[in-house]
């Protein structure tokens, strides 16, 4: 009976999703973009919000991390510059840093960098069209430069725009771009695209790269579920809440995963977590009442 329960949940989940009783933005960072399935869940909460900047912006975590690492990786005459204004850019203020972006182009307009940090100011702001022509300038100057195809990526992800998405991805890795980052957004990708056999593994290498991204966990986790490895799949949802003890939705796919077990009261305990965290939760409020009625 909860084996039979267990099927139920996710396929209750898909239904859901399909018919889109959720939004597709999760909040803050709609996650450049944009929609991720979770499969079997309906929050696609991929993207978060930086508290630090003081507003909503669209720009997703992942890639956050590439701007100022690479950023941080340049020594030439704008170093000082480009520093500011990724600083600007984490404190959220957008206009000065298209202002100090926009002064390192005027004195160096060869500077692919400069073009690709001013895209991701505008698409920030939630310019996509004028982020992609930075962009693509970007790549004019230096068709090496990896970061430009990974922020495009992530503008054509949110637009659901997949199959561009996953070229971007894939060129920006041949282009030397081989961070947790870039394995993240285009397992993501191929997840979108119905290749869940093809996304694991660059999940995988996402997650041994960087071992502490509690999303990145989550989302190798569902991966997994979604390929009837559940044993896996439960090993990594484990992980992911304990380096976010607030994870609402990999509490809610760890119960489902002990339903498949038939572990009814393991079952039950992560859908109360989830709903203590997160009372609205639908799902896991549904998954109780069905779960506790089964017994």
């Amino acid at each position: 009976m909860v084996l039979s329960f267990g099927l139920f949940l996710w396929g209750y989940g898909l239904f859901l999703l399909c018919f889109g009783l959720f939004s597709k933005g999760f909040g803050p960072f709609l996650m450049p973009f944009g929609l991720f399935s979770r499969g079997f869940v309906l929050f696609s909460n991929n993207c978060q919000l930086n508290t630090t900047r003081g507003i909503t912006t669209n720009i997703p975590k992942h890639t956050e991390k590439i701007w100022y690492t690479l950023k941080l990786e340049r020594s030439d005459n704008n170093m000082d510059k480009n520093q500011l204004g990724v600083q600007y850019m984490q404190e959220g203020k957008w206009e000065e840093a298209a202002r100090i972006f926009n002064e390192v182009i005027e004195e160096n307009p060869q500077d692919p960098i400069a073009y690709i940090n001013f895209g991701n100011v505008l698409s920030a702001v939630g310019d996509d069209e004028k982020a992609l022509k930075f962009y693509e300038k970007a790549i004019q100057l230096d068709e090496n430069t990896a970061a430009a195809y990974y922020s495009a990526g992530t503008i054509y992800f949110s637009n659901d725009k997949f199959e561009q998405a996953k070229k971007m991805f894939e060129t920006a890795m041949k282009k030397g771009l081989n961070t947790s980052d870039n394995y993240f957004m285009l397992g993501l990708t191929l997840v979108q695209l119905d290749q869940g056999k093809f996304a694991l593994p660059y999940l995988q290498r996402s997650v041994e790269l960087n071992e502490e991204d509690a999303e990145a966990r989550f989302q190798y986790g569902l991966c997994l579920a979604q390929l009837e490895l559940i044993d896996e799949a439960i090993v990594q949802l484990e992980k992911c809440i304990e380096l976010d003890a607030e994870h609402t939705d990999a509490y809610y796919n760890l119960g489902v995963s002990y339903a498949f077990k038939e572990k009814a009261d393991k079952a039950l305990a992560m859908f109360d977590k989830a709903l203590e965290i997160q009372p609205d939760h639908l799902l896991a409020g549904h998954a109780k009442k069905l779960i506790a009625s089964a017994r």
